[in-house]
């Protein structure tokens, strides 16, 4: 985290040897969510200096991203083919179930919402750009 008063840096995840790839956060709130090459999903308060760990998937999480107009509400997208939605409110330290799971036929390497959260967009190594309507997938 920068300190622009001290002009310095702290760190605030130091005991993992996990990659990171992708950060998001809800508007206008402090924690941030991190993704990771090992399938971990880490909620970092940065007020705190402390972080929580989530096992949301068993590869590479390439990117997460925030629905802003349900703000508990996020997806990942990873290397083993799938889409997740999931609910930050029922994030456990345990493997925790996904709301909802998409299946691709490849890696997804990507997956963000609309900014009205009517959308959630995805794209995978099988050149197709996937657009799902939420309203439509969360009654499945």
């Amino acid at each position: 985290m920068l300190d622009l008063e001290k002009q310095e840096f702290s760190d605030v995840i130091t005991d993992s040897e996990d990659e990171f790839y992708d950060i998001a956060s809800v508007k206008g709130e402090r924690p941030l969510y991190v993704s990771s090459r090992g399938g971990f999903v880490y909620k970092i308060d940065p007020r705190e200096k402390k972080s929580e760990e989530y096992a949301l998937h068993d590869n590479k999480i390439f990117t997460l991203s925030f629905n802003q107009a349900k703000p508990h509400e996020f997806c990942t997208a990873s290397l083993d083919r799938t889409v997740r939605i999931w609910d930050s409110r029922k994030l456990t330290e345990k493997r925790t179930k996904p709301v909802f799971q998409m299946v691709h036929g490849l890696c997804v390497t990507g997956a963000r919402y609309s900014p009205d959260g009517k959308y959630l967009v995805s794209c995978n190594n099988d050149c197709l750009l996937r657009i799902w309507n939420t309203a439509t997938i969360k009654n499945k």
